[in-house]
């Protein structure tokens, strides 16, 4: 009977010895290759909303115009937004107020006003390509709007 208790304890204390050495060697590695950012949302400005403005006291008709900006990128590299041309009746607009309405993540409001216009004449916009840039250097695309001040 001493050798049975024996032989059961042995087989007992090797199982036990066998569980605890699996637990001792458990290894784990990190190994970083590589780091990549991929921006492949395009930038985009956007016209959000073009207002004619005309004063009660004025007597000439004349306007200003209050042109919405947006400009959408989380990632902005460069911002040229002061680049885009205003021709009103193909004479490049040089009368013009340029702010910053709002700032929020990812996104700037412009407002743009330009000043003292008169009744039926054409404004185009041009936002040419390359205006704002990420860090990818993805570029908005080129957008031209036409709007007749009525």
């Amino acid at each position: 009977m001493g050798k049975k208790i024996l032989f059961l304890f042995i087989i007992i204390l090797s199982f036990a010895l066998i569980i605890i050495s699996k637990a001792k060697y458990v290894k784990t590695s990190d190994i970083t290759i590589a780091k990549i950012d991929i921006d492949i949302i395009i930038p985009e400005v956007k016209i959000m909303n073009i207002q004619n403005v005309m004063y009660k006291e004025n007597e000439n008709f004349n306007f200003d115009v209050i042109i919405n900006l947006k400009v959408i990128e989380n990632n902005l590299k460069e911002n040229k937004i002061n680049n885009i041309k205003f021709l009103v009746d193909n004479i490049e607009m040089n009368d013009l107020d340029f702010k910053i309405a709002e700032s929020k993540s990812g996104i700037i409001e412009y407002e743009v006003r330009l000043k003292r216009l008169n009744k039926n004449q054409k404004i185009k916009i041009s936002i040419p390509e390359g205006i704002i840039i990420d860090n990818a250097n993805n570029k908005n695309k080129e957008t031209i709007l036409e709007h007749e001040i009525n």
